[in-house]
């Protein structure tokens, strides 16, 4: 992927957070300091899609006809089975 350079503006509070991350040994630069907080936004947004996506089609999807217990029950064998809902 091609690289754009920017110039961008930041609080004096911002340009604190960004230095203390470098110093701390995580990142190289300024930029991998933006560039990683920007993939992370974008990952958690997505995240939150998917969490959307599901509930709508939940929420569209049939009544059941278990009870609440025999929902419930069914999910904890899943977890148990293999870790993962």
């Amino acid at each position: 992927m091609g690289m754009v350079e920017k110039s961008i503006t930041v609080t004096e509070q911002q340009d604190a957070r960004i230095k203390s991350q470098i110093a701390a040994g995580g990142y190289g630069n300024e930029s991998e300091v933006l560039r990683n907080r920007s993939r992370e936004k974008q990952i958690k947004h997505a995240e939150i899609e998917a969490r959307r996506e599901a509930i709508i089609a939940g929420a569209r999807s049939s009544i059941s006809d278990r009870a609440p217990r025999q929902i419930l029950a069914a999910a904890k064998q899943r977890i148990t089975a293999d870790g993962s809902l």
